[in-house]
């Protein structure tokens, strides 16, 4: 793969990285329980570190990194605080079911970056995001099924 095609590549997940960063950060700040709270900045910060390991790569390979997540991120997290605000919605399952739907799109797009011929020590920093993002993307998924059976308890 061309270096050119690589910086693309890496600077897309960063994109993934920032959005998921911001997103967790926005919704921990909402959140009502303690709890829920900590585990959504823990999941903040691990975006951060794979945003900053994911942008050293791009420098490495003589990119510029982004520093910066999507215009449609952003706009889909004015959306959903502006939502949560009229519909008095700051619901920790709302929260969490709005996780969820971001967590399955990162694993997306990692997804579909590891299936291209990345060189081998980029494809390892890849792999090891990816899979730390589908062990979080379970506990996303529990804790929305609980907070949701609670809601119908």
């Amino acid at each position: 793969m061309q270096n050119q095609a690589l910086v693309e590549v890496l600077n897309d997940l960063i994109e993934v990285c920032k959005d998921g960063e911001y997103s967790f950060t926005q919704s921990a700040n909402q959140a009502l329980a303690d709890e829920l709270k900590a585990v959504l900045h823990r999941r903040a910060a691990d975006y951060r570190v794979a945003a900053h390991a994911l942008q050293d790569l791009v420098r490495i390979h003589g990119g510029r990194a982004y520093t910066g997540g999507t215009l449609s991120g952003a706009l889909y997290r004015a959306w959903v605080g502006g939502r949560s605000i009229l519909l008095g919605q700051s619901e920790d399952r709302v929260i969490l079911q709005e996780r969820e739907r971001g967590e399955a799109k990162a694993k997306e797009k990692y997804a579909q970056a590891l299936m291209l011929p990345l060189p081998d020590s980029v494809q390892l920093i890849v792999q090891r995001q990816y899979e730390g993002l589908l062990e979080n993307y379970v506990d996303i998924a529990t804790l929305c099924d609980r907070y949701r059976s609670r809601a119908e308890s």
